[in-house]
């Protein structure tokens, strides 16, 4: 148990990322990289055995050849896609944790190779079976386990090590495999980065969980670092994301979408630029009331990433967006944004169009901001649009573009003064 997230909260950790569905039914294994295991007194059961956290004991190994067919298919067809070796652009930053940890370099960026070699000749089966502790009903299915042994080597262009591990990779039923998860103590991180409490005398526990995406299926990952407070402080900790790395453009968890090709029955190209494309959206200020309009022209720039979910899913395709107010009031504002449309049953059900941008106050950005800004006492202005468009017979459309101005000194994270906002809809 780590500390107060306790015995379910690990579980959880290790079995992330592990529940989407596969397209053969008689493949729906879960993958883990590591095995925890629990005493049942302990976690609450009757029996002195050990079991593991499914609440499943082992009752016997058989070694299989790697192309030996299991309940869940042979070893190749199960782990073979997790093996290989791929490069991808890295890139880490630190920032959010700056109030208790030294971290250098802070941020930056590299090359990273990630190679996973899977040794074939340790290819297992495990039976298993349920301890006797609960009603029936409430056994888990312990229907076997498929297990080989891997090697997991990320090291950056530099020749810094991000992580070197060993792990078992282990399908059972009920879930499709997805990453392997791997769970480094301070000890063990690479030589790729420095962190260091800034009080000497902490007892603030440190460890990265690093999530690697099948490598033979595509090259992307993620580093997310835990800061947790001892037991018993009130402060349970926190994390966040310290690295990621992916050769597709999008993030570890989503899939590259061309926008020169339908993709799921839609041309998302075309849904931005019938929606977006030279619109005009009615909206009123709402320091004076008056009525204006948004002219907007929102433009595909790049790959989309689609996320899915039940019945549908999430393509964000990033935009170059252009936008002035018919009163003039704020002219030729420019910036790069998203548009996050949601889709199911080959159609889109709504297009979320986000663009936050920061100018510094000058001469030539002082037209843009309403009122105009004292650039003397004012550093920066910034501007946050949001703008939901659905179907004909939908939602009512509605969003809004707020005016933002940074007084010189104040904290580049904390908003000064909001200066009007624009609010767009019917």
């Amino acid at each position: 148990m780590r500390g107060s997230e306790g015995h379910m909260g690990f579980m959880n950790r290790i079995r992330m990322g592990s529940t989407s569905s596969t397209s053969s039914a008689r493949w729906r294994i879960a993958l883990i990289a590591a095995t925890v295991v629990c005493g049942f007194p302990a976690c609450g059961g009757s029996s002195s055995e050990t079991a593991d956290n499914y609440g499943c004991l082992v009752t016997s190994t058989t070694p299989l050849a790697w192309t030996a067919t299991s309940v869940w298919g042979t070893p190749e067809q199960v782990f073979a896609r997790f093996a290989g070796t791929c490069q991808a652009p890295f890139d880490w930053n630190s920032s959010w944790s700056g109030y208790s940890l030294s971290v250098a370099p802070p941020s930056g960026a590299d090359t990273l190779t990630a190679t996973v070699d899977i040794d074939t000749t340790s290819a297992r089966w495990k039976a298993q079976r349920a301890l006797p502790s609960g009603p029936l009903e409430m056994r888990p299915a312990c229907d076997g386990l498929l297990e080989v042994d891997a090697s997991v080597s990320l090291v950056l262009s530099s020749g810094a090590v991000v992580a070197e591990k060993k792990v078992t990779l282990s399908a059972r039923s009920a879930q499709a495999p997805t990453l392997i998860t791997l769970s480094l103590s301070e000890a063990q991180f690479g030589n790729w980065i420095s962190i260091a409490k800034k009080k000497v005398a902490s007892a603030e526990t440190l460890w990265m969980d690093i999530q690697v995406y099948p490598v033979g299926a595509s090259c992307a990952g993620s580093v997310r670092l835990v800061i947790e407070q001892p037991p018993g402080d009130a402060q349970s900790g926190i994390s966040g994301r310290l690295a990621s790395w992916s050769d597709s453009g999008c993030a570890e968890e989503k899939t590259a979408v061309p926008l020169d090709t339908p993709y799921q029955g839609i041309d998302f190209h075309d849904a931005v630029a019938s929606a977006f494309s030279e619109a005009t959206i009615p909206g009123r200020w709402s320091l004076g009331g008056e009525a204006t309009s948004l002219i907007l022209n929102a433009t595909p720039n790049g790959v989309g990433c689609a996320e899915h979910f039940f019945g549908g899913g999430e393509v964000t395709i990033p935009v170059v967006i252009a936008a002035s107010t018919a009163d003039k009031r704020i002219q030729g504002l420019t910036g790069t944004g998203t548009i996050g449309a949601t889709f199911g049953d080959a159609r889109v059900s709504v297009l979320r169009l986000d663009l936050y941008l920061q100018q510094p106050c000058s001469s030539n950005t002082l037209p843009a901001a309403y009122p105009p800004a004292d650039c003397a006492t004012m550093e920066r202005i910034g501007f946050d649009l949001h703008f939901n468009r659905y179907p004909p017979q939908g939602s009512p459309n509605s969003g809004y573009l707020s005016v933002y101005q940074y007084q010189r000194g104040v904290d580049a994270g904390g908003w000064v003064d909001l200066v009007d906002e624009l609010v767009l809809g019917p």
